[in-house]
């Protein structure tokens, strides 16, 4: 019943986990069936056909499931065949625990760090929202399509999914991404939950019977054309002016052009705000310090005369 209703069951399993399940099937099984032979070989009585009594010793799995002369063999041959079975059944039941598992994203380092560098080569070449250069962080699992022209970065809680905004890669792959990678969830018996995605892509998603809820919104301008003329902006070529005059400085840098008694500073600060506050950083989208050493990562940073740091903001690549 089960191999004929087997695509009924949804939870998608690794070959690898399939194969570790077979193998140590496989393994406990010889191992029960070598030990009825030692024990029936060092038997005092004859035994007949001996292998035919280790097929019997596994029970339904084995094609030989009685044993006519079990009353004549001796006590200890005749305990081994006892617990044969339930032993057998023991290790199919602990051995399929694992495999018959929702998928885990792999959590070894090497794949890791594969699956982010490949994550970080498909964002260059395809492009991503808002949050696209977050996908690049520590602690994200990954999701791609097939074809490898979009990928999801999510982090998972129980059973829940969480991306990191919206699919990256090619635009023209991303909406279908977005319901493989909800499909793939569901596979998994999770519920997939989009998280800081733009107006557009929420449309695409609502259109499909999604919910969606505002969390908030940011501020959209290109620092290229952005002037601080006009009336709404007065306060801030007040700050800008009364910055000037104090002698404050900014300086646009790399971490790791950034001078030592800089980068110092502001490690001190971010400690000192941890120190000062029962919960941790808020990492997930906001980032900290070990975010702001990639070299792709640019820091602004706001110094007196002194060169003591006032402030610093870091800026991820569009």
């Amino acid at each position: 019943v089960l191999v004929v209703l087997r695509r009924s069951f949804t939870v998608l399993t690794s070959r690898r986990r399939v194969v570790a399940f077979a193998v140590t099937v496989g393994a406990a099984a010889v191992g029960i069936v070598v030990v009825v032979l030692v024990v029936a070989a060092s038997s005092a009585h004859h035994v007949e056909d001996p292998l035919r009594l280790a097929l019997a010793a596994l029970g339904p799995l084995a094609p030989v499931s009685f044993w006519d002369r079990l009353p004549s063999l001796d006590h200890a041959l005749r305990l081994v065949l006892g617990l044969s079975g339930p032993v057998l059944w023991l290790v199919v039941a602990i051995a399929a625990v694992r495999p018959t598992g929702a998928v885990e994203p792999d959590t070894d380092a090497d794949a890791a760090h594969a699956d982010r560098e490949r994550a970080r080569a498909l964002l260059v070449a395809g492009g991503g929202d808002a949050f696209g250069w977050m996908t690049t962080w520590q602690g994200n699992a990954y999701w791609f399509a097939e074809d490898g022209r979009a990928g999801v970065a999510f982090r998972r809680n129980g059973r829940v999914a969480v991306t990191v905004g919206g699919p990256f890669g090619w635009p023209d792959a991303r909406t279908a991404a977005m319901t493989a990678f909800a499909r793939w969830c569901d596979d998994n018996g999770w519920t997939a939950v989009f998280y800081g995605i733009g107006a557009e892509t929420a449309g695409v998603l609502t259109a499909q019977g999604w919910a969606t809820l505002p969390v908030a919104e940011d501020a959209d301008f290109d620092p290229r054309t952005w002037t601080t003329s006009g009336k709404k902006k007065q306060d801030v070529r007040t700050s800008v002016n009364k910055a000037a005059r104090e002698g404050l400085t900014a300086t646009w840098s790399s971490w790791q052009q950034l001078p030592a008694s800089t980068t110092r500073q502001i490690e001190a600060i971010s400690e000192e705000w941890v120190a000062e506050r029962e919960l941790p950083e808020m990492g997930f989208t906001l980032g900290g310090v070990d975010e702001m050493r990639d070299p792709a990562v640019r820091t602004l940073v706001a110094q007196d005369p002194e060169g003591t740091v006032l402030a610093v903001t870091s800026w991820l690549p569009g």
